[in-house]
This record gives structure tokens, sequence and C-alpha cells, in this order.
């Protein structure tokens, strides 16, 4: 994965100064679960958003961060209250990962954000734009103000 982010940037002329991960589902467990913890240091800025779902990692041995990295990253879960079943407890999930990430000794973030509509997890999909754009601009100011 890291390696196609580098070749995509690479092709679009893109800097990796600002990294947004978004994911739904699934693919916010990829994020949260793996992928950030895993290449996070070798991220300039940006962060992540994940709508349905989110968890901690499963096995959390040995996952720190530096302190420039928990202040420059911004993570954001948004997932909506109906979203768990059985099968699936995505607002379960969501806010264990929140809770990792926002307090966990070496892991705790400056900048975590969440919000929890009344939605499920079907019609979340629709509201998409409007969460990216929220978290995206909140990350403008937040970055704006400390520096």
């Amino acid at each position: 994965m890291a390696d196609t982010i580098q070749r995509e940037s690479t092709k679009h002329r893109c800097t990796m100064d600002q990294v947004w991960l978004i994911g739904y589902s699934g693919g916010s467990e990829f994020i949260t679960q793996s992928f950030f913890p895993e290449y996070a240091e070798s991220m300039k800025g940006g962060g992540f958003i994940v709508f349905g779902g989110g968890d901690a990692p499963n096995d959390q041995t040995g996952i720190s961060f530096s302190p420039q990295d928990r202040s420059k990253f911004s993570l954001n879960w948004v997932t909506g209250k109906q979203d768990s079943s059985k099968e699936y407890d995505a607002l379960g999930n969501a806010k264990k990962g929140l809770a990792f990430y926002s307090s966990a000794p070496n892991v705790a973030f400056n900048n975590t954000w969440s919000k929890w509509p009344d939605n499920n997890h079907e019609n979340i999909t629709k509201h998409f734009g409007l969460y990216v754009g929220v978290a995206l601009d909140r990350h403008k100011w937040t970055s704006l103000l400390a520096g």
C-alpha cells in the first residue's frame, strides 16, 4: 500500500505533505488496525477519516508514536448510532478505536474528532462528503491556530 501511494503521488505530481486515508466499513478497520500503525511515521502530515468502523489494533504490543506524529495528524471517526449488529458492531469498534488513539500511553493523538449521527451502516454513505469537508476544515483551522 505504501508503494502504491508513493507511485501514484509521483505519477500525478502530488506532494506527500498531506496524506489523507479515507475508509468505510472494512476499509476503516484496515486503516486503523493495520495501515496507520505501520506506516504513519512515513507520512509527513494529514490523517484519516473513517466511516462505519475503525477499531483499535488487535495486537497493541509495541505500538507507539512520536510526540511529533501525535501532534501533526488528525484522526476522525464517523459512525452512525444505529450501526451495530450481531455480525458487525461498527459503532462499538469505532468507539474502541477512538479510545485507543486518544488515550493509550505513547499513542494518544492531540487531534481526534468523532461524530455519531443518527444513521445506520447503509444510509451514512449519503453524508460522506459533508463529514470529509468538516474533518478537513477542522484540520486546516487547528493547524492555522497552532502554527
